[in-house]
């Protein structure tokens, strides 16, 4: 059995350790247990700009300073359907964001910059569970 912090690094008088990806951490004096009250998929785009995607498709678009510059919809389907989860990619054509919907679609877009949204067939719920990126 290995100490959960074994591979934490010293930083001063505090420690930390890398692959904090799928960890929850916070930080205060007085702290008492962490809730988390809601979570949006994020991403950035290739000229630095951060996009949240929410649950019903939509997807807004701010620059670094945290000013809303834009938004757009994901398509009527997702906003019936809702979103099980989204990733924001970077290709070719640009900054793309692809979503799967509670009804087990996918829809994507390959270039926010100019939106085509295309829809893929229906999977299966079995091979969602083993993750898609």
């Amino acid at each position: 059995m290995s100490f959960i912090t074994a591979n934490w690094n010293p930083l001063g008088e505090a420690f930390y350790r890398d692959g904090l990806r799928d960890s929850l951490v916070a930080a205060a004096p007085y702290g008492g247990p962490i809730v988390s009250i809601a979570s949006f998929p994020v991403g950035w785009t290739v000229s630095d700009e951060l996009l949240l995607v929410q649950e019903d498709g939509s997807v807004l678009i701010y620059d670094v300073f945290g000013t809303f510059k834009r938004h757009f919809s994901m398509g009527q389907e997702v906003v019936q359907s809702q979103v099980l989860e989204a990733q924001v990619f970077h290709s070719p054509y640009g900054t793309g964001v692809a979503i799967v919907t509670g009804s087990s679609r996918f829809t994507l877009a390959t270039n926010i910059d100019d939106l085509k949204l295309r829809r893929l067939p229906e999977v299966s719920r079995g091979s969602l569970s083993a993750g898609w990126f």
